[in-house]
């Protein structure tokens, strides 16, 4: 708590800043998704885990640096000559799964909490969750309920699901064959392997609106490496895909928005991230029914081991879907980016949420906008005239904006000027889509540690 205060917060966000001293190491601690900018600050060392081992990694940084962070738990070390001061906006957990619902057996009931032996949640992004299920041959499960979901056979048989995808009574006896991929809709049923083979399937449904940002530059796998990638079922918001690599083989540089992923086979694989190959590489060993969350991002993957390498994943497609304030007074509706591009610049990403930089020079004035519900920090302070001031939908007012003010604003359109006699620097967050995001297990507050 002497290293990390909370500014201000709302249900959806929290802003924040830490300030850890040259020298000092912070005790291991979890974040969820986040966007950082450094205020001050020369050099950190990130220990990933839940605690202090040989992993890690250094980070140059310096004033006015901004990126995106990843939920998970690690340690942070200021190895730098310098004290180490950095505002950032954290996502706060919700999970929503839109479940099929009715009044049927099973309605809105949560499949991992009916059937904690069949039904296993094996890795997390912040807009999905990967389940295995497991139903030995003659068996049946509890009756639950799923969200819209999409399915991958590892091992098939034949099952007896009561009632049918798409209806509400009756059952049907179908063969689900390993390798079919299949996107199943909302609603609850019971499960029975009538089969003589126990059956594994795995599945992703979607947690919250299944939202994610698009990535820029974004380079396709399936474009670049069409012998290696390949979707095997989709529909607007997720796909399944496959991707086999032979041993040796290294793919173009491509990209990828937030998936989970599912070794079937492999025994090692080198990733080097960024758009081209570099000297920086992480080797993964890697074996068959491992899973893990992949965060958005560019990269080429090398085949090391010794064996061909197929990998089943889970990826959500990009939505933008901001809740602008709207109405019909001017710039309802219009994104401060697009009817400003001097004067606001968004610097960073994650799924739920973008990191934008407003520079308002003194006598200036921006073009009218709108905003979703946002989270503001004050870097250089001034005086600003609100038109009209938020909570208002006419009218204006002359505020003073110190540097270091954090504040909570409420959605709605406006026209900003700057009266003052300085420039000013203001970061705030919009969330895009529904700003929900799991809750990451084992979490460590860095506000108790």
């Amino acid at each position: 708590p002497d290293c990390y205060k909370i500014l201000a917060e709302d249900d959806d966000w929290f802003i924040a800043k830490m300030t850890l001293k040259a020298g000092v190491t912070d005790p291991p601690h979890s974040h969820h998704d986040h966007l950082v900018y450094v205020m001050e600050g020369d050099g950190l060392t990130i220990y990933p885990g839940k605690e202090i081992g040989d992993e890690k990694k250094e980070i140059p940084i310096k004033a006015g640096m901004a990126l995106p962070v990843a939920a998970g738990h690690h340690c942070v070390k200021n190895h730098g000559t310098k004290d180490c001061e950095i505002v950032f906006f954290e996502q706060k957990p919700k999970v929503t799964m839109k479940f099929g619902g009715g009044s049927g057996p099973g309605a809105n009931l949560d499949c991992c909490t009916t059937n904690p032996n069949n039904y296993k949640v094996i890795a997390k992004t912040a807009g999905g969750r990967l389940v295995e299920m497991t139903l030995p041959a003659g068996q049946g499960d509890v009756a639950h309920d799923h969200p819209t979901h999409y399915l991958y056979v590892v091992n098939g048989g034949r099952l007896k699901l009561s009632p049918p995808p798409g209806h509400t009574e009756g059952s049907a006896e179908v063969d689900m064959p390993a390798g079919a991929a299949l996107v199943i809709p909302a609603g609850p049923h019971q499960v029975t392997n009538v089969g003589t083979t126990d059956v594994k399937i795995l599945f992703v449904e979607p947690t919250g609106s299944a939202e994610t940002c698009e990535l820029p530059d974004f380079v396709s796998p399936f474009t670049v490496f069409p012998d290696c990638y390949k979707i095997l079922a989709e529909d607007d918001d997720w796909f399944i895909a496959k991707m086999t690599l032979k041993a040796g083989v290294t793919d173009p540089p491509h990209s990828h928005h937030d998936h989970l992923v599912y070794v079937m086979e492999g025994d090692g694989l080198t990733i080097y991230p960024g758009k081209e190959i570099g000297d920086e590489k992480k080797e993964i060993p890697i074996k068959a029914g491992m899973a893990l969350p992949v965060a958005a991002g560019h990269h080429c993957v090398k085949n090391h081991g010794t064996k061909d390498c197929e990998i089943v994943f889970f990826e959500q497609k990009p939505k933008v879907t901001m809740k602008f304030g709207g109405g019909s007074g001017p710039g309802a509706n219009l994104d401060c980016c697009t009817t400003n591009p001097n004067n606001y610049k968004v610097i960073a990403k994650t799924a739920g949420g973008r990191l934008v930089e407003m520079t308002l020079p003194a006598g200036q004035g921006d073009v009218a906008h709108d905003h979703p519900t946002h989270y503001l920090y004050v870097v250089n302070g001034g005086r600003l005239k609100l038109s009209p001031p938020p909570g208002h939908t006419e009218g204006s007012a002359e505020v003073d904006m110190p540097a270091g003010a954090a504040l909570v604003i409420p959605a709605g359109p406006h026209q900003v000027t700057n009266v003052g006699t300085t420039d000013v620097k203001i970061l705030f967050v919009e969330p895009t889509g529904s700003a929900e995001t799991c809750e990451l297990p084992d979490f460590v507050s860095p506000f108790t540690v």
